[in-house]
């Protein structure tokens, strides 16, 4: 009986963690945020999709992801450090957090899931937000970055 209550366990235990999507999940999470503060630029870059919301704009050429992530890394922004404050899922009014706006609430609704998170880190020099969805290699794809928030 102890037997089967051990198995029973263990079984719950990993189904739950297989139902937890990987851009909700804290150990996925941290991957991304090193990529941002260590890989390089290329890499981050090969890490963020088209369009890419930054702040309250939408970047939609990989031209201009390249030209954000060397200008971020040229001005010394990284993420060493970064707590994770809060994972929250994707909802309906998700956009908000970027900008009030038709375009942004289109581009929520036409290229997330709602297996995407909305992730608040902090660290040295602010808090930020990092719009994460789908996955490469069990690392989170980033979509889009607000901050430092106020």
């Amino acid at each position: 009986m102890k037997y089967i209550a051990i198995v029973a366990f263990f079984t719950v235990v990993f189904s739950a963690c297989q139902t937890v999507p990987v851009p909700q999940r804290e150990g996925r999470i941290r991957a991304i945020v090193e990529i941002i503060t260590t890989a390089p630029v290329e890499e981050v870059v090969d890490y963020s999709r088209t369009p890419f919301a930054f702040d309250s704009e939408l970047l939609v050429l990989e031209s201009d992801l390249d030209l954000l992530w060397t200008g971020l890394r040229d001005a010394g922004f990284d993420l060493e450090g970064a707590e994770i404050l809060q994972i929250t899922p994707l909802t309906e009014d998700s956009y908000a957090e970027f900008a009030m706006s038709y375009e942004m609430r289109t581009f929520f609704e036409e290229y997330l899931s709602a297996d995407g998170a909305l992730v608040r880190v902090r660290n040295g020099s602010g808090e930020y937000l990092l719009l994460l969805d789908d996955s490469r290699n069990r690392t989170p794809l980033l979509y889009g970055m607000k901050g430092p928030l106020l």
